[in-house]
């Protein structure tokens, strides 16, 4: 009985000195701006500044539109953005040129980002520029 009475202590405090798993990262802002040519959706470039500053080349995947020729479109566009410290996949959901974004499915340095946000479309001099504000996690 005294050794169970030493032992109880004994496990509690080891417990206690394990301490408790580490929380998720809170998640951070994140400015992401896309480029492209306004006349055949040809990528350009992207950018991204805040949790992690990157920069590379872009590819579309999956595209899916509806509204045709109506000026009024909803759709989802899936991208690959390939940068110096890896890639992840951007999912758009849009309605005539703006709408949510999610991150996800990443490679290197980006194998556990994840985030969402918002993002607007503005046409110039023959390039849209798709800005994308949010939130990641990079951790």
């Amino acid at each position: 009985m005294r050794q169970l009475r030493i032992a109880a202590p004994l496990a509690v405090v080891a417990i206690l000195m394990l301490g408790t798993p580490a929380a998720a990262a809170p998640p951070t802002s994140e400015t992401i701006v896309l480029t492209q040519v306004a006349s055949d959706f040809t990528p350009i470039d992207w950018t991204s500044n805040g949790s992690f500053s990157d920069s590379g080349t872009w590819s579309t995947g999956l595209i899916a539109v509806g509204g045709g020729n109506s000026g009024n479109f909803a759709g989802e566009v899936k991208t690959t953005l390939v940068g110096s410290a890896g890639s992840f996949e951007m999912t758009f959901q849009t309605r005539n040129g703006s709408g949510r974004w999610e991150i996800g499915h990443g490679t290197g340095e980006y194998a556990s980002l994840h985030g969402t946000g918002t993002f607007t479309t503005v046409e110039s001099a023959g390039v849209s520029t798709f800005t994308c504000l949010g939130e990641v996690i990079t951790s």
